[in-house]
């Protein structure tokens, strides 16, 4: 399933990636079942530890939210978008919006990512608890399987474009 996945992100155009993206982070945040909060706040240690993780807290904190530019929002997209495809809690939830955004017609958006909305569901991706989401025309558990090698590595790859970007005003 993930080869397909990864395929299918492969297919889209730099514009569709990153709008995409923007889609699925939306959704999925807009269709977890309860309380974001605690989510965030269950974060294991081993994930809190990797070089990097305190920036996307922030960057999933500001205010001002921050735009990469055209080039970089389809690079991040796509890095983003390939390592959720390899992750077995989220990958369900990626193949149904995949399904049903492939209906949509594109719009004429420009190719910025909004990196505070892709740093929250990063961080919503890391954490340890169960949880259900309401989208993608399904309601789905996305399950906790406990701290893993896997997952701590799955969280660097996600984490990792995001992390590394030159701090807000550089």
């Amino acid at each position: 399933m993930t080869s397909n996945l990864s395929d299918r992100i492969n297919t889209f155009s730099d514009l569709r990636v990153v709008e995409f993206l923007q889609y699925f982070n939306q959704s999925l945040l807009d269709g977890v079942v309860g309380d974001l909060e605690p989510l965030f706040e269950d974060i294991p240690p081993s994930i809190r530890e990797i070089p990097g993780f305190s920036r996307i807290e922030q960057l999933s904190l500001e205010e001002e939210e921050i735009q990469l530019d055209d080039q970089e929002s389809i690079v991040v997209s796509r890095q983003i978008l390939q390592a959720l495809a390899q992750n077995p809690r989220l990958s369900p939830l990626l193949e149904k919006a995949l399904d049903i955004y492939a209906d949509r017609k594109g719009g004429a958006a420009k190719n910025i990512l909004a990196v505070g909305l892709a740093a929250s569901m990063m961080l919503l991706a890391g954490n340890m608890r169960s949880f259900e989401v309401e989208a993608f025309g399904a309601k789905v558990d996305v399950e906790n399987t406990g701290v893993t090698p896997e997952m701590v590595e799955f969280t660097k790859a996600v984490f990792s474009p995001l992390a590394n970007l030159p701090a807000k005003g550089k």
